[in-house]
This record gives structure tokens, C-alpha cells and sequence, in this order.
């Protein structure tokens, strides 16, 4: 539900023209330098220009569309006939194929909209005295039970010797209850078996949300540069991976280490909108980074025909470098121009809600793919009428249970986690 449809949100259209969202609870006071944001439980006051307590509906939209280009990739892209992620350029160059390399990227923008996401939360409550346990317990309740439920099944499944492309594969079961999976995959050069295959990218957030907490509490004026760091250290590390694995991108793909300038470059946004300077300097320099935004763009464009080569050595040596910046450009200009009628589309009630599902979407589509193909004995290839429909009922069907888990499973769960509240340190009462 829209937070202006609650009773305990207040609508504010703010000096640089974003429309957003606080809370009752909070007292708002708008300062020379941004959006000053003042608890009465708490006597200090916390001036920013942007902050966690601020809900800006768009990034519901960009989670959406993240979600949208995984599904378009993995249900139209790799299936469309012939099947599979390395193409012969001579043969698909002016095939639809190779305008939807670049959906895959649906992690990529993932990743930095988590880097934005989480590092904003744990700067807005670093000096809170008990800063871990709301953020652990929140994400435990957002992550686990979804995650374990399909794991408890893979593993009984497992017990019980059950055969067949499900549960059949190389990587020990310990790590996916450990969510180290990712390592062994790139071990081994696979994503395993199927009903946990998706897992991979789900490891590097939990290894992020295991690290980035205590980066941020105990990192002040070098946190920036710690994210630097990261930045510059990703891709030097992702090419040394890929020539030293034999010229193989698993590694690149699939290590935290390798894919933390994705989330650097979120975090880097996410403490340049904490900070007046920050602000005052994006919102004066708008019109280039939509330039810049353009460029990139363009950019993608080249590297999706540079993909139709070599997927993984483009990827690794500038691919998703040149992704980060733009997904991160990307979000800035969704927050600065917040509420306005260029970002109406990520307002629209349907990607919104799509965005919403998404966990559930993610660890579940490859399955509902796989399992409506094999229910009528068929490849995973889109080939014709019979394939396209298989398609779309796999998509309806992926929906549908999203749907139903979210409502009637993680909801309740992901409000049991926000009972404890940052600055109060109490079990607030479900409502």
C-alpha cells in the first residue's frame, strides 16, 4: 500500500521538487541545507538531504523493473530458439536476441539499488544504540524464511534420493545452508540444480549484509574511500579471475569480492544524498549527469553487441563496470526528479507491485519455468505457439505465487522484524 494512504504518513513536496513520503512521528524541518529531520524520542537532530525515513515510491519501480529484466531474460532471452547465453554473432547479430543480452544486467541494477539501499539505512542509523540488532533481525525476517522453506524442501528432496535436474548437482548442501553456494559454483563452473540455481546472487547480498554493517559503524570520514577502494578493487579483481580460471567469468560472476563495485557504487550515491554539498551539487549538475546518463546508455548499447562475442570477457574486463555507473547515475536522477512526471512510469501501481514481490519472483521463476516444461515433456526452448504459451503460463503462474507468499507469508514476517525500532530500542506493537 502507498504510504500516503496510511494514517501515519504525511505528503511533502520539498524545495527540489521531489514529492515524498515521512512519518507523523517524525517532525520535519526544512533547512537552508536540505531536509532537516528532527525525533522527538532523540534530542539530537539529523539534517540531511535524503534519508531512510524518506519513502520514495520510484525505487519500488526500479526494484520492479530489475525483477522485469531478469524475467524477460531468463523466460524470452535464453530460451528463444536456439536455446542458451553464447551466441554466434554471424547468425544473431540482427536477431531479437541480441537486443536482450543486456537484460541480464537485471542483477547488476540489483546490486546497486541494494548498495543505495542498505548503506542509506545503516548511515541514518549508525549512532543508534542498538544499530545491529534492528538491522540483523530485519533482514533476517526479509531473507531467511523464504530462502530456508525452499532449502528445508531441496534438502529432503536430496534425503529422500530424488533424482533429476532439481536437485542433482556438485555443490554441497552445506554451503546453501551457510548461503556460500556462490564460491562453489564457481568452483565447480555451474550454478547447480535448479530449485536453488538463482541462489547465487542471493549469497552475495547476505555476504554484503554481513560485512557492510560493521564497515559503516566503524568507518567515518574513510568510509567514502573504503568505497572506493572497492570501486577500483572489483574490476582489477574480476579480470585477474577470469584470465586465471582458463578465461572462464564464473568467479567474476559470482564473488562478493568481484561484485562489490556494484554495491560501492550505491553506497557512494547513498552518502553523496546524505550531505547538503551532495545534494546542492547533483541537483545544480542535473542536466550533465543526464548527459552522462545518455552516454552510458550508449555505452551499453556498444557493449551489447560486444556480449554477442564473448558474454564473459567483456563482462569481466568492462562490462559491469560500465553497468554500475550507469544503474547508479540511474538512481539519482530517479530521487532528484522524485514526484515529477519524467518518473511518473516508476510510480505505475503495477511495476511498483511487481517491484514489491520480487524476492519471491527471483527464487522462484527459474523452478516454475523448469517444472512447466517438464510437465508437458518439452525442452526450455521458445520455438513456437506451444513454447510461447508454456512461456507466458510460467510467468502468470511465477506471479500468482510471488504474490500469494508475499501477502499471506513474508508480510507478516517482515512486520515481526520491524518491531524493533532503531532509535527506541523496544518491540513496538504489530499493527
Amino acid at each position: 500500500m502507498s504510504p500516503c494512504c496510511s494514517s501515519d504518513w504525511l505528503q511533502y513536496r520539498n524545495p527540489i521538487g521531489r514529492t515524498i513520503f515521512y512519518r507523523a512521528s517524525v517532525s520535519t524541518n526544512i533547512l537552508s541545507e536540505g531536509i532537516g529531520f528532527y525525533d522527538k524520542s532523540r534530542s539530537d537532530i539529523k539534517s540531511a538531504a535524503f534519508s531512510s525515513d524518506i519513502r520514495v515510491t520510484e525505487l519500488d519501480g526500479v526494484r520492479g523493473m530489475a525483477i522485469l529484466f531478469v524475467l524477460l531474460w531468463h523466460y524470452v532471452g535464453i530460451p528463444l530458439s536456439p536455446a542458451g547465453i553464447h551466441l554466434n554473432p554471424d547468425q544473431w547479430i540482427p536477431s531479437i536476441k541480441l537486443s536482450m543480452i543486456l537484460l541480464r544486467s537485471g542483477v547488476d541494477l540489483f546490486f546497486v539499488l541494494s548498495g543505495f539501499l542498505i548503506t542509506g539505512i545503516l548511515i541514518d542509523h549508525r549512532a543508534s544504540r542498538i544499530y545491529y540488532r534492528p538491522f540483523f533481525a530485519r533482514r533476517i525476517c526479509r531473507i531467511f524464511p523464504l530462502y530456508y522453506v525452499l532449502f528445508l524442501i531441496f534438502a529432503g528432496a536430496r534425503f529422500a534420493g530424488v533424482r533429476g535436474p532439481f536437485f542433482d548437482g556438485p555443490i554441497p548442501l552445506m554451503s546453501y545452508a551457510t548461503m556460500t553456494q556462490n564460491y562453489f559454483m564457481a568452483g565447480y563452473g555451474t550454478y547447480g540444480a535448479i530449485w536453488l540455481g538463482a541462489t547465487w546472487s542471493l549469497a552475495i547480498e547476505e555476504q554484503f549484509y554481513l560485512l557492510f554493517p560493521f564497515v559503516v559503524r566503524h568507518s567515518r570520514r574513510s568510509l567514502p574511500w573504503l568505497f572506493v577502494v572497492g570501486i577500483v578493487g572489483a574490476p582489477a579483481l574480476r579480470i585477474w579471475c577470469y584470465h586465471h580460471f582458463g578465461n572462464d567469468d564464473f568467479a567474476a560472476y559470482t564473488w562478493l569480492p568481484c561484485r562489490l563495485d556494484s554495491l560501492c557504487w550505491g553506497a557512494i550515491v547513498a552518502c553523496t544524498l546524505r550531505t547538503s554539498i551532495g545534494v546542492n551539487f547533483l541537483q545544480r549538475y542535473r542536466s550533465a549527469l543526464a548527459v552522462v546518463f545518455v552516454v552510458l546508455l550508449a555505452g551499453a548499447v556498444i557493449l551489447d553487441a560486444a556480449l554477442a562475442r564473448d558474454i564473459g570477457y567483456h563482462m569481466s574486463i568492462w562490462g559491469h563496470t560500465l553497468l554500475a555507473i550507469l544503474y547508479a547515475s540511474f538512481i539519482v536522477l530517479v530521487v532528484l526528479n522524485a514526484g515529477r512526471d519524467i518518473t511518473r512510469l516508476f510510480r505505475w501501481r503495477p511495476l511498483c507491485d511487481l517491484g514489491r514481490i520480487s524476492y519471491g519472483v527471483y527464487l522462484t521463476h527459474g523452478i516454475i519455468l523448469a517444472f512447466v516444461f517438464a510437465a508437458f515433456s518439452r525442452p526450455a526452448v521458445l520455438d513456437g505457439v506451444v513454447g510461447s504459451s508454456l512461456v507466458l503460463a510460467a510467468f502468470i503462474l511465477t506471479l500468482v505465487i510471488a504474490s500469494v507468499s508475499y501477502r499471506y507469508f513474508e508480510k507478516p514476517i517482515i512486520k515481526l522484524g520491524h518491531r524493533i525500532d532503531y532509535d527506541k530500542g523496544v518491540l513496538q506493537p504489530l499493527s
